[in-house]
């Protein structure tokens, strides 16, 4: 595209010049043209025949290659224009491109969060379903990321009444990212009505989550004193890995 707007641009400059210069060769004719009438009064010699010929030709070639000219520029300023709104239209894509890369990679790196949707359609999908109980929150450790996201998740169930308590945990086995709802081995019924109810409410806010916990990897499940039985369990994993 640059190089045909080059060579583009460089036709339109040299046919605007030969136009100038049939336009000289005009006025020059159309002189020689008017200077017989003064130079040979009477009669018509040949020296007149011969100028008034010469003139004639060069008023002809003038008058001819302003407009052949004329008309080459104007084919060459329309090329300009195509080619100047293709690369316009190339840019603006490319502009487009990019915002939608940029707006990709800002919403990869911004914290998670839950929007006022969610967070009524989880205390409505709790408040239906029972009188409040108790969720804990388990975090990984030294991740505020995953810390930030817990507290947004626990604010409809506060809202609901429910009591809430944060664990952080480590794990040697790997680190799992999102949402968990981990449910261990004889578990007492009480307490997988509970985590029926926390899973439905995630569902109810079109929450991603994973429910279960990777086999063969120890999640320890001790009663909190600190909150009230029955006590759901949600592990609040790091934020997936980008996808650049």
């Amino acid at each position: 595209m640059p190089e045909k707007h080059t060579n583009a641009a460089s036709r339109s400059r040299t046919n605007a010049s030969r136009e100038k210069y049939c336009g000289f060769v005009l006025i020059v004719g159309l002189l020689i043209e008017i200077s017989t009438l003064f130079i040979f009064p009477d009669g018509r010699s040949c020296e007149e025949l011969l100028l008034n010929g010469m003139a004639y030709i060069m008023v002809f070639i003038g008058v001819f290659g302003e407009i052949y000219f004329a008309s080459r520029t104007r084919s060459a300023d329309e090329e300009l224009k195509r080619d100047a709104g293709k690369l316009i239209e190339e840019l603006k894509l490319k502009a487009e491109e990019a915002r939608e890369r940029a707006e990709i990679l800002k919403a990869e790196a911004s914290w998670r969060s839950i929007g006022n949707e969610e967070i009524g359609a989880i205390k409505l999908s709790l408040d239906g379903s029972g009188i409040p109980a108790s969720i804990w929150l388990v975090i990984l450790a030294n991740d505020p990321e995953s810390f930030h996201f817990a507290q947004q998740i626990s604010i409809p169930f506060r809202a609901a009444g429910w009591n809430i308590g944060f664990r952080f945990e480590s794990y040697s086995e790997g680190i799992f990212t999102g949402l968990m709802l981990p449910e261990y081995d004889n578990c007492p019924e009480d307490t997988k009505i509970v985590n029926g109810r926390v899973k439905d409410a995630l569902i109810a806010a079109t929450m991603m989550f994973i429910n279960g916990w990777p086999s063969g990897v120890y999640f320890t499940h001790a009663t909190p004193s600190a909150l009230a039985v029955p006590v759901a369990w949600m592990y609040v994993g790091p934020k997936p890995r980008p996808r650049l």
